[in-house]
């Protein structure tokens, strides 16, 4: 007697939306800081966003100057993007990067 063969269910991976986030950093006290003036970071929404810039990369969201405000503003869903950005190279004024990029699961960061 033949036994009927049962083909194992197809699974495929689930497609993971991801966005890129943009942090441009606020010129408090006539200064930027490093790492860079602005900062892009690809994740799956703005809280996983301000995870990896804060504990990831080293922004502070807390740093404030009573006239200027905040010099890191945290990610917002209306800033989400899908193109990539694309890295202006070079330093300014203050010796400090214009942009770096934090690609989701890689452990290096782009200048």
């Amino acid at each position: 007697m033949g036994g009927m063969r049962m083909s194992s269910p197809r699974y495929e991976k689930p497609i993971i939306e991801k966005n890129w986030y943009r942090f441009r950093q606020n010129n408090i006290r006539g200064y930027f800081q490093h790492p860079a003036v602005e900062v892009f970071v690809e994740a799956l929404d703005s809280d996983h966003a301000d995870r990896i810039a804060e504990r990831g990369i080293g922004l502070s969201f807390t740093e404030y100057c009573e006239c200027c405000g905040h010099r890191w503003r945290k990610a917002s869903e209306d800033d989400a993007q899908k193109e990539a950005p694309s890295p202006n190279g070079g330093v300014n004024e203050d010796n400090v990067k214009k942009v770096l990029i934090f690609k989701m699961g890689s452990k290096q960061l782009t200048p």
